[in-house]
């Protein structure tokens, strides 16, 4: 299981998981963590769709265009969490995108993945990734 330290809420819920990790040792001890990767994904991602609206069983809106995105997977509505500033691109000083509360939006698949002027419109497939078995 991999884990990463995340900075805490008054909660003692992540809301941002620090890459590189050792950008957490500026933090003071109590605001830091150590969880499950999967796990503290999750909760950044519930509390990105709660500021949508979105709950279980109630229907928020894209944090973008304003269309209806709901929390679970599959449906035709359904959201997804985009990070502002991907990941593994450098922004200011060697700052980079990060999986955080600040740094995420629930949005439509259309303002994300399909539409014309989505955030990945310009992402192509890359069959050289694929490893023959």
């Amino acid at each position: 299981m991999k884990t990463v330290l995340a900075e805490v809420d008054e909660r003692g819920d992540p809301i941002r998981i620090f890459k590189p990790q050792r950008k957490a040792y500026q933090f003071p001890v109590e605001s830091v963590n150590e969880f499950p990767k999967a796990f503290a994904v999750g909760m950044i991602r519930s509390k990105v769709f709660a500021r949508a609206g979105c709950t279980p069983h109630i229907d928020g809106e894209c944090e973008w265009c304003g269309a209806s995105i709901c929390w679970e997977k599959g449906r035709w509505n359904s959201g997804e969490m985009h990070e502002v500033v991907a990941r593994g691109k450098m922004v200011f000083q060697g700052e980079q995108g990060e999986v955080s509360v600040s740094n995420s939006v629930a949005i439509c698949r259309n303002c994300h993945t399909s539409g014309p002027n989505a955030a990945h419109a310009n992402r192509r497939w890359h069959s050289a990734k694929i490893k023959e078995t």
